[in-house]
């Protein structure tokens, strides 16, 4: 099953995402987490013990997010 739209479950980051007070930072999260929404094959396929995770990384690599995609509830978990 192939979904068009996903949801985005960030309740085990945005405490995280809250507590980086530099704007331009946040906003570069914004249009990530957008760009995972529409499309979250995107992310990088992790192995070993993150074997079923993906992550995209935010400001040159300062920021790196782990997520994996609920097929069934259409749902990017991160």
């Amino acid at each position: 099953m192939s979904c068009e739209n996903y949801t985005l479950d960030l309740s085990a980051i945005e405490s995280e995402i809250n507590k980086i007070k530099d704007k331009s930072i946040k906003e570069e999260i914004k249009k990530k987490l957008e760009k995972v929404k529409s499309n979250p094959e995107i992310g990088e396929y992790k192995k070993y013990k993150l074997s079923g995770e993906r992550a995209v990384k935010v400001n040159h690599q300062r920021y790196v997010m782990f997520y994996h995609v609920d097929e069934e509830q259409c749902i990017v978990i991160f």
